[in-house]
């Protein structure tokens, strides 16, 4: 099966699309989040961020507090 070739352009770099599934790593970085909540400390969130890129993820997804009403409790 030929699959057409889509390139995802990005700050630094880019991703290539179509050619195979890419991975994505979630790393959740809210306080009420079902993980253990050591990624709400950024220092831990980093390295997180780098085990996931080595375990393989193409993207990581951050899962924050959406924008809303209660930003400004986001921003305490």
């Amino acid at each position: 099966m030929n699959r057409k070739i889509y390139y995802w352009k990005l700050r630094e770099s880019e991703l290539q699309l179509g050619e195979r599934t890419l991975i994505m790593g979630v790393l959740n970085v809210t306080p009420d989040s079902f993980s253990d909540g050591a990624a709400t400390r950024p220092r831990r969130a980093y390295a997180r961020a780098l085990e996931l890129e080595e375990q393989g993820a193409d993207i990581i997804d951050i899962g924050a507090n959406p924008p809303s009403r209660f930003a400004a409790d986001f921003r305490r």
